[in-house]
């Protein structure tokens, strides 16, 4: 009779640990199943493992031998721990993907400056001060900032609306206003503009907000239907086109600014080619933040947002970018990091932005030694255009360093690395398909670059007032040609080493 009971004990505690094991395992692959991106057939192999296991476990758990059973619930526990691990990786997986794809959205810095000899230390202290906006900032994104200003200074303050950040700060210099409030991201514009370059010695900041902005992207068909729209051969070949901006802010979080980088990625999953065009930051290219098609230096319109640098570039190139993908120069540092450096070839030795020395042929970088690479132009013989394409050197290495290996030993760092600082309208169900044609065949992707160029001259800048700075006029033979290579990597042609020279 107690050895009947005893086995009666035995058994309930071997069912609930059966069908703990069996939930815990069954909430792992249905996670794993709606994150995507495990083809079909190594979710099949995952499954049989799974259910493999479990029949060990339960041979194991309802055996008579105590120590047989022992041995099973050890397994299960195992198992159990195992799954849960698993368990919190997916999760990451998913809320990274799902932090950096929806909602499409970019931070707004506004700060209220007064000039520094000003008595007042803290925003309170502007009571009766004359305020100056900027008119061609959004009212959704400066009407937060304005209620805030009345909660702090217990009432509405005077407001002078002036055209565009140089006009702010003329007024706040000759004493036309008191304070201003400017989105921090036309402070680096400011620097560039003579007699400006000591700009931040004679202001003072005293208050700071961060509004919230949707990114309007492109509306195009999503890629199944271009897909059964286009004939059986078009279909299979089809890929896609992705802006790659590079923002020169270090906040912690994305937020608009001058776009550094700006690079146009054209992919196709069927060749596995993969073409990238950069573009000069000053390029002098139609800014369609402007009402009247006026003319601006390319870096100018990441200010206007990622969306307002596409349609710089779609005007310029005649190719419609389908996704963007942001970074900021923190958010690259930190990505190096994570993936443990990269190793860089360079055709010269040179001093890279921030004082590291770059020898000819490879270099080893970290994080900081890789933004300083990509960011130097001053030192380099091409200026911008080599600057264009070391930029699109660091890009092939990370690329190259995002390894399986690499992922998995250090995935956690990796996804730390993209939130707040990364941001794509790339939706997830289209990266889930990139990785998983990525694992089901392991394709050896050749990457191939394509810099176009311009003459030096000085000209005419919207975004700067309309100053005259110095920008790239286009070189519209190569411009064009560029626009071909991205059709016929994108149309499925495989292109060759020879292809990225433009023929005479």
């Amino acid at each position: 009779m107690k050895n009947q009971n005893a086995d009666r004990i035995w058994n309930g505690i071997s069912l609930v640990v059966l069908a703990l094991a069996a939930a815990i395992q069954g909430l792992l692959l249905w996670q794993i199943r709606k994150l995507n991106m495990l083809p079909g057939k190594y979710f099949l192999i995952l499954c049989g493992c799974s259910l493999a296991v479990t029949g060990l476990i339960c041979l194991l758990v309802f055996r008579k031998s105590r120590g047989t059973r022992i041995f099973g619930y050890v397994l299960a526990l195992i198992m159990l721990a195992g799954c849960f691990a698993g368990s919190q990786a997916v999760d990451r997986v998913s809320d990274t993907i799902s932090s950096i794809t929806a909602p499409v959205k970019v931070s707004v810095v506004l700060e209220v400056y007064v000039r520094a000899d000003d008595p007042a230390e803290a925003i309170q202290d502007t009571a009766g001060y004359r305020f100056a906006l900027p008119s061609d900032v959004s009212r959704t994104e400066l009407d937060p900032v304005l209620a805030e200003l009345e909660a702090l200074l217990q009432g509405e303050p005077e407001i002078l609306w002036l055209d565009n950040a140089v006009a702010q700060m003329n007024a706040l210099f000759s004493g036309d206003v008191d304070a201003v409030v400017l989105n921090s991201a036309y402070l680096s514009i400011l620097e560039d503009l003579e007699g400006y370059a000591d700009y931040a010695d004679r202001v003072k900041l005293l208050h700071k907000a961060v509004v919230e902005k949707e990114v309007a992207v492109p509306t195009l068909p999503p890629r199944e239907e271009l897909k059964e729209n286009a004939s059986e051969e078009d279909a299979a070949n089809a890929g896609f086109l992705c802006y790659v901006s590079g923002v020169d802010n270090r906040h912690s979080v994305l937020s608009s600014g001058r776009s550094d980088v700006n690079i146009l990625v054209a992919v196709n999953t069927s060749t596995h080619q993969i073409l990238m065009v950069n573009t000069p930051r000053d390029y002098y290219v139609i800014n369609p933040a402007s009402t009247y098609g006026a003319m601006d230096k390319l870096t100018h319109c990441g200010v206007y947002g990622v969306a307002n640098s596409m349609e710089a570039l779609h005007i310029l190139y005649g190719v419609q970018p389908e996704y963007y993908a942001q970074m900021n120069f923190r958010g690259l540092e930190t990505l190096v990091d994570a993936i443990g450096g990269v190793t860089i070839y360079s055709d010269v030795a040179f001093k890279a932005h921030g004082g590291n020395y770059i020898q000819v042929g490879p270099n080893y970088l970290n994080g900081e030694q890789a933004l300083g690479f990509a960011r130097t132009r001053k030192t380099l013989a091409g200026g911008d255009n080599d600057r264009g394409k070391n930029q699109m050197k660091l890009i092939a290495a990370i690329v190259d360093q995002l390894s399986a290996s690499t992922l998995l030993q250090n995935y956690d760092e990796i996804l730390k690395s993209m939130e707040g600082m990364f941001s794509t309208s790339m939706p997830a169900e289209e990266i889930g398909r990139l990785v998983q044609t990525q694992i089901a065949e392991m394709p050896k992707w050749e990457i191939f670059t394509f810099a176009v160029t311009g003459n030096g001259a000085m000209d005419k800048c919207y975004a700067a007032g309309n100053e005259i700075l110095s920008v790239k006029y286009p070189h519209k033979d190569v411009v064009a040609y560029a626009s071909e290579l991205m059709e016929r990597i994108l149309a499925g042609e495989k292109l060759t080493q020879e292809d990225m020279t433009m023929p005479k």
